[in-house]
């Protein structure tokens, strides 16, 4: 097993925290006809990390893409290694409803949610556990289009 540290960081393979993540979104897409397209890199760099978080964050993202996704669509999950800065760069897309302009700015802020139900916490989250993996998040929507969130770990 891994050697876990105090604040539960272990080196962690990020490819299979996401496909841990991808088997969560099966059951909450419901009666949707929703693609998951996998496209992860083969022997990434491990990252310092703690893996409930980090499977936490990226469930939030993709839980936001499902419900983004009216009736059928498709949620594309990548990896990268990006050698010269050294980091992880993930990639979810979905080509759902998107977000307006004026939301997306307010779309980290706790308790912020363009949804009847749910408390919005799910982006503030993301960003903060990503934040304390010394990481980055960035968000693009376009109304109709669809939505691309792009993180990046340090490794």
């Amino acid at each position: 097993g891994n050697i876990i540290e105090k604040n539960g960081y272990a080196l962690i393979d990020i490819n299979e925290v996401l496909e841990k993540c991808i088997n969560v979104i099966h059951f909450h897409k419901g009666c949707k006809y929703i693609t998951i397209q996998k496209e992860f890199a083969d022997e990434l760099p491990l990252v310092k990390g703690n893996n409930v978080q980090l499977q936490q964050a990226f469930i939030n993202i993709m839980i936001n893409a499902v419900q983004a996704i009216e009736a059928e669509g498709l949620i594309k999950i990548e990896s990268h290694y990006e050698r010269e800065k050294k980091h992880l760069h993930i990639v979810i897309t979905d080509n759902g409803k998107g977000i307006k302009t004026n939301e997306l700015k307010r779309i980290f802020m706790p308790f912020y949610t363009t949804k009847e139900q749910g408390s919005g916490l799910g982006l503030a989250i993301v960003k903060r556990v990503i934040k304390e993996h010394k990481g980055s998040t960035v968000i693009k929507s376009k109304p109709n289009m669809g939505t691309r969130v792009d993180v990046l770990l340090p490794c």
